[in-house]
């Protein structure tokens, strides 16, 4: 299983420690892909293994590989970037099913997430959601 995050300064590090083949993270801005980029020197400099890679671009543009994957999102796009996002998710899950999950972190844009064929919501608070692919 791969996990992609498009919230890159704590969360890869952290990622790192439940045994992930693959992570992979997102930054659009290079100011924060560079604080990423320390941040995951830092943590191996300290001995933590790392799978990590990183991406300097536009989440709306990257598309995800098409094997079991955990998608890590901490409110880290405006709602209608969130919503391409997802639809660009969606399409990539039906058009190659597999299984796949969505967590969702200070899910300001909830409603944004309802639209989608290919995601069920497991559960959640007000805190996140979680939500898996119907096709894995």
């Amino acid at each position: 299983t791969e996990i992609y995050t498009l919230s890159l300064h704590d969360a890869l590090p952290i990622s790192s420690q439940f045994g992930f083949r693959r992570i992979i993270g997102v930054e659009l801005l290079p100011e924060l892909d560079q604080v990423a980029r320390e941040n995951v020197r830092r943590w191996e400099q300290y001995g933590g293994t790392s799978r990590i890679e990183l991406i300097c671009g536009d989440a709306i543009a990257f598309r995800l590989p098409v094997e079991p994957a955990v998608i890590f999102l901490f409110n880290p796009l405006p709602e209608a970037a969130l919503r391409t996002f997802l639809e660009n998710t969606e399409r990539c899950l039906l058009e190659f099913p597999r299984p796949t999950f969505v967590l969702y972190v200070n899910p300001i844009f909830a409603q944004t997430f309802s639209a989608l064929r290919s995601l069920q919501m497991l559960g959640g608070t007000h805190q996140y959601l979680l939500f898996r692919s119907s096709g894995g």
